[in-house]
């Protein structure tokens, strides 16, 4: 029988790759679902905005991009988005991480419009979810992600931590394996390299998660 995979699944991504909106623009062309860690300093608009095409302007000219209809409404900072959910209590939800050590975090996903560059700025984009966890008093993490509308916040969370697997493997793979450790000057030295650091670290994972212990039969 083949193993149940998760429903959801999706490209993770640290924010020094998340603050790059062409990356996100792209992924979303394609049709990659992703769920980007971003900094604090990236904007999101509101649910609600709504943008049209303003009449014309003087001398018979047209407007060529949308505008959002009313004025005062602003694309939200990471911050801001925070400082205003944090007035709703009730809307977070205390959530056991996908880790072994039983820890949690306090989060919640909320849907927003993703803002453009250049130009488009005052044009609201894409519809996003945003993610916001706390992990402590003052510490907070946000995330954009194209993932259906009908997600759950478990689940959201759960990719959110996914890539802290891939990464730990990394660490791992280097400080027990020596995949930092090459220091020749081919290609195909450096593949060799790598592929009996994966081969070794696949065998001793197997080895760990085997019901089974060492020499029985």
């Amino acid at each position: 029988m083949k193993p149940q995979l998760p429903a959801y699944q999706a490209i993770v991504f640290d924010a020094g790759y998340g603050v790059i909106l062409p990356l996100l623009a792209e992924l979303e062309k394609r049709r990659e679902p992703y769920l980007a860690q971003v900094p604090g300093n990236v904007a999101a608009w509101p649910l609600e905005a709504v943008a049209t095409l303003p009449a014309s302007l003087p001398h018979g000219r047209r407007r060529r991009h949308t505008l959002v209809e009313d004025p005062a409404m602003k694309p939200l900072l990471m911050g801001a988005w925070r400082d205003q959910l944090v007035q709703q209590p009730a809307r977070w939800t205390q959530l056991r991480l996908p880790r072994a050590d039983g820890a949690t975090v306090r989060a919640i996903a909320v849907r927003v419009q993703s803002t453009q560059r250049g130009n488009r700025w005052r044009q609201p984009g894409a519809t996003r979810w945003l993610l916001i966890e706390q992990l402590g008093a003052d510490t907070f993490k946000y995330y954009l992600s194209n993932l259906p509308a009908d997600t759950p916040l478990t689940e959201l969370v759960r990719i959110a931590h996914q890539r802290w697997v891939i990464e730990q493997g990394y660490q791992q793979l280097k400080e027990e394996l020596g995949l930092d450790h090459f220091e020749g000057r081919s290609w195909r030295g450096l593949h060799h390299h790598l592929t009996l650091c994966f081969l070794s670290f696949c065998f001793l994972t197997r080895l760990r998660t085997s019901k089974k212990t060492p020499g029985a039969a």
